[in-house]
């Protein structure tokens, strides 16, 4: 870490429960001039979800929703306010091995999270998206796309929602 340093380091899947006690207890593993920003489910689901950013620039403001009740309870986005642009960090819903959750993923959470994109972008500033979006766009993205074109991740359908 201490090699690579980065300005803004952004991680899902953190599946912390009580990201208090978590920040306190690795706060001396990373440098102090780093500021954290953690979400998680709520209520807390242990082993479940979660994001969290370090930045070495001090943002204007941090939100922890994207403004819809249903999907902000499971800590998923953190977007954080520069002077010039919005960074948002997001985990993004995975529609399961039996895709029980692909519905739930194109017809809701991605439509939702579009909007939530769109009204940042409607203030002026560029937004930068980063974060696990779990979907392989492309064929290149993904080993053996023949034999894994109905898998989780890569149906056609999460993938036309993507674009």
């Amino acid at each position: 870490f201490e090699k690579a340093n980065p300005v803004i380091l952004a991680v899902q899947e953190t599946k912390i429960d009580d990201e208090r006690l978590v920040a306190e207890q690795i706060k001396d593993k990373f440098p102090s001039d780093y500021f954290q920003y953690w979400n998680s489910c709520k209520p807390p689901i242990k082993g479940y979800a979660g994001t969290c950013i370090y930045t070495k620039i001090k943002p204007i403001s941090a939100r922890f929703d994207i403004g819809v009740p249903k999907h902000d309870k499971e800590g998923r986005t953190i977007t954080l306010e520069y002077e010039k642009f919005f960074l948002v960090g997001v985990y993004v819903p995975n529609s399961g091995a039996t895709l029980k959750w692909q519905e739930y993923r194109t017809d809701e959470w991605d439509l939702d999270f579009r909007c939530y994109v769109k009204s940042l972008e409607q203030k002026g500033k560029p937004v930068v998206i980063v974060g696990d979006m779990n979907v392989a766009h492309q064929e290149i993205d993904i080993f053996d796309p023949k034999r894994n074109e109905n898998m989780a991740c890569f149906t056609p359908e999460e993938r036309q929602s993507f674009q």
